[in-house]
Order: structure tokens, then sequence, then C-alpha cells
């Protein structure tokens, strides 16, 4: 086996290892506390800091609260990006996230065209 393919096995490896303990991660969360929690730890696994998950509770919370069909999806996509440069653009895997968690359902069809 070569260096380079040893180092190949490695990185896939670690990348395996790394999923089993996502799989851990989310089976322990769901037990502690089932709804929601999926969302910010897929979020804070990708590079998220705890401030920018508030800033973005605070951007949703904001538009449920002005209700349905008050904010267009590039308002939304807006508000995003000015409030979340480090992140511009990732406010449909953002949703994702959030319709995984069965979480801000409105904003999710707004977002991703369901």
């Amino acid at each position: 086996m070569t260096e380079l393919e040893a180092l190949e096995r490695r990185i896939e490896d670690l990348e395996a290892r790394q999923h089993l303990l996502l799989d851990v991660v989310f089976a322990l969360a769901d037990q502690v506390k089932p709804e929601g929690v999926h969302a910010a730890l897929r979020l804070l696994l990708v590079g998220y800091t705890a401030a920018e998950l508030e800033a973005l509770n605070a951007l949703f919370k904001d538009a449920v609260r002005r209700g349905p069909g008050a904010v267009t999806r590039e308002e939304l996509a807006r508000a995003f990006d000015d409030g979340l440069p480090r992140h511009r653009g990732e406010l449909a895997e953002v949703m994702k996230a959030y319709r995984a968690d069965g979480r801000l359902k409105a904003l999710c069809r707004l977002v991703l065209d369901e």
C-alpha cells in the first residue's frame, strides 16, 4: 500500500467515524430533547456559532410574528444574507435542517417552494 493509499484509507475511516459519532449525538439529543435540537446541532457542526444561531432565531421569530404572506422569500433571503454575511446564500440549506426538525413549516415552504 502506498503512502497516498494509506492516507486515503485513513480519511475514509475518519469520515466513517465522524458519521457514527453524529448518529450517536443525534440519538442522545432525541432522548434529551426530541424536538428542535437537530437543526441547531447540524448548524453548529457545520460552523455556525452560538451568536449566529441566536441571530437566526431572531430572524425567524420576526418573520413568524409578522405572519404568513407578510414576508417574501426574497426579503427573508436578503435579511439572512445581511444578518449572517459569513453564511451568505445558505438560507435554503438552513431551512432544510429546520424542515427535518418539523419546525418553521410555513417558512420552510416559502423558502423551499413546497
